[in-house]
């Protein structure tokens, strides 16, 4: 039985059988493209539910990503950093699926990341950097696998990693550091197998 995560990451202390968590299949038809912007794409993605290719809400005066409630499914990467006025993620409550990274970074008046929901798998990099409002990570509850790092860093409002309990795998190196209220980190029971490095 594994009763603690396996930092050496090839799994041979843990008797647990471990499914692998990958990226599912777009529900639907992906509409083609290699880079989306929101809200510049706004008539274009209204409605969908799967876009090949990137993601990107950056430098934006947005206040929530309302608008967005039809997507489930991004082929390429995530991306929601420097925006200046947005406290909210609301808008992203269907999404269940990024086959990339997803990059949340640098956003001053987020204070939650509740709107992820449905979020179960990351097919590479999970960054949360610098967000110093962010009080909690309820939101990613759903998430079970993220295929590259997970790094969290600089979210100096962040006292547990309460909403990580189902996380079961990390491809790559995890780093939790520099979170000036964090006091523990005994929501990561239930990770199994880490790829990389451990830097806590």
């Amino acid at each position: 039985t594994c009763n603690a995560p396996d930092f050496t990451g090839d799994g041979r202390n843990c008797t647990d059988a471990i499914v692998p968590v990958g990226p599912t299949p777009c529900p639907g038809e992906p509409i083609a493209g290699t880079t989306w912007s929101w809200p510049a794409n706004m008539a274009q993605l209204a409605n969908v539910e799967c876009i090949y290719g990137n993601l990107t809400i950056s430098s934006t005066a947005l206040t929530n990503l309302a608008g967005l409630e039809s997507l489930k499914w991004i082929g390429g990467n995530l991306t929601i950093q420097s925006n200046g006025s947005l406290a909210s993620l609301t808008g992203l409550g269907g999404l269940t699926t990024v086959v990339g990274n997803v990059y949340i970074n640098n956003n001053v008046t987020l204070d939650a990341v509740d709107a992820l929901t449905s979020l179960t798998t990351i097919g590479g990099y999970l960054e949360l950097n610098y967000n110093p409002q962010v009080a909690n990570l309820a939101g990613l509850a759903a998430l079970q696998r993220v295929g590259g790092q997970l790094y969290i860093y600089y979210n100096n409002a962040l006292p547990t990693l309460a909403g990580l309990g189902n996380l079961l795998e990390i491809g790559g190196n995890l780093r939790i550091d520099y979170n000036a209220a964090l006091v523990h980190i005994d929501s990561l029971a239930s990770l199994r197998k880490i790829g990389g490095y451990v830097d806590i």
